[in-house]
């Protein structure tokens, strides 16, 4: 779920994010994708130069890497739910699949604009992809490659649930079939950038360019008179950049261009540990047990990217992968 293409040009060798007057500069090489794999031993990476890198998550060490055209930064990764497939949308506006158990590239898919938000289905038979430039919504069978859905749709950031997509950005967040694409509601509440559904359904996660957090029940009626958050989280002080539930449901994680990393118990909207990182972070992680978090973003510290992962056990135990 993210990405501030509405709000990214690029300046020289860097990335520029202006934001309400506010300007992040990234070192061109910043990661922008992260996704852990299914089983927890690995992690997928997208740089700009046009890699993906699948590293060792105990020791950092890149154990393969997949090439594109060196021009096409990538923007978002994805792993499959089974863990056979691995997604990346690049920013001159393809998709590529790759088969995990033979490493061979599978399709390259054609969109229309650089894939802010990609999700895989639970099922890992299909992938979508969103945009906020063209604002079209697209999924894909991953077995043929074939466009199932195109339709013009208003969103930035993308999470699957069941049958269900939840699409945010451009005001609020939207609920969408993914069998037709209808759009089921609509749900007002600000410019979210990055949005995940809970992990049993219920509730649905929303970072704001404002730097708030929203929770929202995802079976709120509309039209309804009272059109208001769960909970709202106020702690950062830019940009939400990522949002991610931990497996328990009572957990979420944050990241944001101001730095750092919050760890909220939500029912409470309590705030159970800040960590700031010195560098604008664009994503974040949890893996399938929910015992380490992963984030990724520029490093100011002049060494380029920056790919750690925490151990929630010891919140002050942070590897770092250079």
């Amino acid at each position: 779920m993210l990405m501030l293409l509405s709000l990214v040009f690029l300046v020289g060798n860097n990335i520029e994010m202006s934001v309400q007057a506010q300007q992040v500069i990234l070192p061109e090489d910043s990661v922008w994708g992260l996704s852990w794999s299914p089983d927890s031993s690995q992690i997928a990476t997208g740089h700009f130069d046009g890699t993906i890198q699948i590293r060792d998550s105990q020791t950092g060490d890149v154990v393969k890497t997949f090439q594109v055209n060196p021009i096409s930064k990538i923007l978002q990764v994805a792993w499959s739910p089974n863990g056979s497939r691995l997604a990346g949308s690049t920013a001159d506006g393809f998709i590529y699949l790759w088969n995990m158990n033979d490493d061979q590239l599978s399709y390259r898919l054609e969109t229309n604009a650089p894939i802010s938000g990609l999700a895989w289905s639970p099922d890992s038979t299909q992938i979508a992809g969103i945009n906020d430039i063209s604002h079209h919504l697209q999924i894909w069978d991953a077995d043929s490659g074939e466009s199932l859905i195109n339709q013009r749709t208003s969103g930035i950031a993308i999470d699957w649930f069941e049958e269900k997509l939840v699409i945010a950005g451009m005001g609020g967040f939207s609920q969408i079939e993914a069998v037709t694409g209808e759009h089921l509601k609509i749900v007002p509440s600000g410019y979210p950038i990055s949005v995940a559904w809970g992990p049993t359904g219920d509730r649905i996660a929303l970072g704001d360019v404002n730097a708030e957090i929203q929770i929202w029940d995802s079976a709120l009626e509309i039209p309804h008179d009272v059109k208001q958050p769960l909970h709202t989280l106020s702690e950062h002080t830019l940009p939400v950049t990522s949002v991610d539930w931990h497996p328990n449901g009572i957990y979420l994680a944050s990241a944001s261009l101001d730095g750092t990393i919050c760890i909220w118990d939500v029912d409470n909207e309590k705030l159970l540990e800040k960590i700031d990182t010195g560098a604008p972070l664009l994503r974040l992680q949890w893996n399938t047990e929910g015992d380490r978090l992963a984030y990724a973003g520029g490093d100011t510290a002049g060494i380029g990217a920056a790919v750690k992962i925490i151990e929630l056990s010891s919140l002050v135990n942070v590897t770092a992968f250079p």
